[in-house]
């Protein structure tokens, strides 16, 4: 049974505008495979076909208008591409919009991608750009969760992990969007400089420049506040 998107923006909104085709396709993709993570039976399918094709045989599948080739690379690379980006804005919601719009981009330009193998690589670039743009635009707008870091221990060990945590991501929070992109990757993701230039397309004496500035600077705040 397909899904539109426009059909549960309808029940929301009497006025919600009709759907464009792609849109069309896009909410039976979308709301199939990325809704709360949830794994249907379908998504369990799927998750068998992605664990014996590559991401070069579900491209062709999916340019040959096999859509579910789509949704077996969602399915492989969702949780990959949120907890990436959670890392670098240290927020769920925001996660969230950037790994769906990241999906929905990369839908629209597979066609264009000259190197199948390079698919990963490819989707983590445009998910980080965007995470880069938001990064940008709210500047000097700090929202994080506190999902960031949960400990679990004993209540005067989670004070003092929160307090940190807090403090860590105030500071990451005001650096240089660069810096702040570049160290997000390194620390959360545990991403090698020479990885983050591949997929940040970046010269790799650029990263390691802005990986020693943003340590530099994060031990030096801490230090600064008396934190170490």
């Amino acid at each position: 049974m397909k899904i539109r998107l426009w059909e549960k923006q309808r029940n929301l909104s009497a006025t919600a505008p009709p759907p464009r085709p792609f849109r069309k396709v896009w909410g039976k993709i979308w709301l199939n495979s990325y809704k709360n993570f949830k794994r249907s039976s379908g998504q369990r399918r799927l998750g068998v076909i992605e664990a014996v094709m590559s991401d070069r045989e579900l491209i062709e599948k999916f340019l040959d208008n096999d859509e579910d080739a789509f949704v077996g690379l969602m399915t492989k690379y969702q949780r990959l591409l949120f907890h990436t980006v959670k890392g670098v804005l240290l927020n769920n919601d925001e996660a969230q919009e950037i790994t769906q719009e990241a999906f929905i981009r990369a839908f629209k330009k597979l066609k264009h991608l000259k190197d199948p193998d390079r698919f990963r690589s490819w989707l983590l670039r445009i998910a980080l750009n965007l995470a880069y743009d938001r990064i940008k635009r709210e500047a000097d707008i700090i929202e994080f969760d506190d999902s960031f870091m949960s400990p679990t221990t004993d209540s005067e060990e989670k004070i003092i992990a929160r307090d940190l945590a807090e403090k860590i991501k105030t500071i990451i929070g005001k650096l240089a969007p660069r810096q702040r992109m570049i160290l997000s990757l390194h620390l959360f993701r545990e991403m090698k400089p020479a990885e983050i230039a591949e997929i940040l397309e970046l010269n790799p004496a650029t990263v390691r420049s802005n990986l020693h500035f943003a340590m530099k600077n994060l031990k030096e705040t801490l230090h600064k506040q008396q934190v170490i």
